[in-house]
């Protein structure tokens, strides 16, 4: 993680700043991407900022793109923008230093199981559109199990990215606890549905 870290930052030229990397969903993803936007500015000379849209955003969220660009251009530091990189490897740079940012994204269990700090962006509006996408569900389960930090105002989020970026990942010991990265995942899965039967 950490050599992969490395080269990703040799590859974008970052210099050993913290790095935000915020993961676009659906719907409500630009309104949460603006708010970012707004608490990231007082910060945007001492670290990087990288906004990835969702892979599909222009064929399935269209109404989204328009938005999105307009949060974007509030931005007031350096982006990271970049498709020489997969998400994979920022969530590994976020790792060494920063943080994972989203709504509901599975990007936040890769955060998680990478050891990266995750905070969940789920203001009113996007924990409506969670749900509506998750029926039953009440919380992200992450953020539940305490692997992730849940936010639900610019106030919360304002004190996770302060955490993230003075403390670093307050969440490690849950994340080890709940998202093993053994390599046995499998076997326990298949012993689980044997039990079942």
């Amino acid at each position: 993680m950490i050599a992969e870290a490395a080269q990703v930052c040799r590859v974008l030229r970052l210099d050993h700043k913290p790095v935000i990397v915020f993961a676009g969903q659906g719907p409500a993803t630009s309104a949460m991407l603006d708010e970012l936007v707004e608490v990231l500015n007082p910060h945007c000379d001492y670290i990087h900022f990288a906004p990835r849209p969702h892979p599909r955003m222009v064929e399935d969220y269209a109404s989204e793109v328009g938005p999105w660009n307009k949060a974007l251009t509030k931005y007031r530091g350096a982006m990271v923008v970049s498709d020489q990189c997969s998400m994979r490897q920022m969530v590994a740079v976020a790792y060494q230093w920063g943080a994972v940012v989203s709504m509901y994204s599975t990007t936040l269990l890769e955060a998680a199981a990478a050891r990266a700090s995750a905070i969940a962006m789920l203001y009113p509006e996007a924990h409506k559109v969670f749900r509506q996408s998750n029926p039953g569900l009440e919380q992200f389960p992450l953020a539940e199990l305490g692997c992730a930090e849940y936010v639900s105002d610019r106030a919360d989020l304002d004190r996770a990215i302060e955490r993230a970026l003075r403390v670093g990942n307050v969440w490690r010991e849950k994340q080890e606890r709940y998202i093993v990265a053994d390599g046995h995942n499998a076997s326990r899965a298949g012993d689980a549905i044997l039990g079942l039967l």
